[in-house]
Parts: structure tokens; sequence; C-alpha cells
């Protein structure tokens, strides 16, 4: 039974290991959507600024549906991989 026991924690490490290695597509995919999506948060950031400086409120569900829709008009974009977790003010470090 132990011996089982060892060899399927060997299995899964090696596992672990083989997924963690990238062969040059996917690195390549990888730093394309880093590029993408560094884009796309300078794009949100100047809108930001600007909205600030324009004396508007924006809150953190409307900053939110901003970011996401700056990101959708990335090309090869599907959507967000989870929902957004944002806070401000008072409570800000209180987000989870």
């Amino acid at each position: 039974m132990l011996c089982c026991l060892l060899c399927c924690m060997l299995c899964a490490d090696a596992l672990l290991l083989l997924k963690a290695c990238k062969n040059s597509r996917e690195i390549e995919g990888a730093l394309s959507a880093g590029r993408k999506d560094g884009a796309a948060i300078v794009s949100y950031l100047a809108w930001l600024e600007q909205q600030l400086r324009q004396g508007a409120e924006v809150d953190e569900w409307g900053s939110s549906v901003e970011m996401s829709r700056r990101r959708m008009l990335c090309a090869g974009a599907i959507g967000d991989s989870f929902p957004t977790i944002s806070s401000a003010g008072a409570n800000a470090a209180v987000i989870h």
C-alpha cells in the first residue's frame, strides 16, 4: 500500500513538472496576453485619470465594467477569467 501511495505521489510530481515546462508557443502566448492586458490597463488608467480630472464619480462597479470593456477590445479576448474583486475607502483592505 505504501508503495502505491509513493508511486502516486511521484507521478503527481512528475505531471506537475511536465505542466510547468512550457514550449515556445505557450511562452509566446503568455507574453502576448501580458502585452495586451498591459495595454488595456494603461488605457484604463488614462480613462480613469480623465474621469477624475473632470470631477466624475467612479465607483468600484463602474471601474470594473470599464476595465473589462477595455480588455475585450484586445484581439482574441473572450472574457474575464474571474470576476473583479475591488474596494475603496475605509474598508478597502477587507475585500474578500
